[in-house]
């Protein structure tokens, strides 16, 4: 029997992948602290803050689902009492 490959997004219905992506951004947001305390200096946790918001971003179904988790991510900032990325990250984040 051959198995035949398909795309994960393909396999994963809309209503799993929504919690897969909720549950990705809710982990994030619960390390901002660490990775504020482990970073060596601001413009590394930028760095670091950036590329997980990326992976989250390039993995969004949509524009409506991206802006809303990019939304969820910028809140988390301000929970954790950090302030929202600097110019010079802003178009990466």
């Amino acid at each position: 029997m051959k198995a035949m490959a398909r795309a994960p997004s393909k396999r994963t219905p809309p209503r799993r992948r929504r919690h897969d992506m909720a549950t990705m951004t809710n982990e994030i947001a619960g390390h901002i602290p660490r990775m504020w305390m482990r970073s060596s200096s601001e413009d590394d946790f930028w760095r670091w803050f950036c590329g997980e918001a990326q992976s989250v971003m390039r993995n969004a179904a949509d524009i409506k689902e991206g802006s809303r988790l990019h939304a969820r991510l910028l809140a988390a900032l301000s929970r954790a009492g950090l302030p929202q990325p600097p110019p010079a990250f802003q178009w990466k984040c």
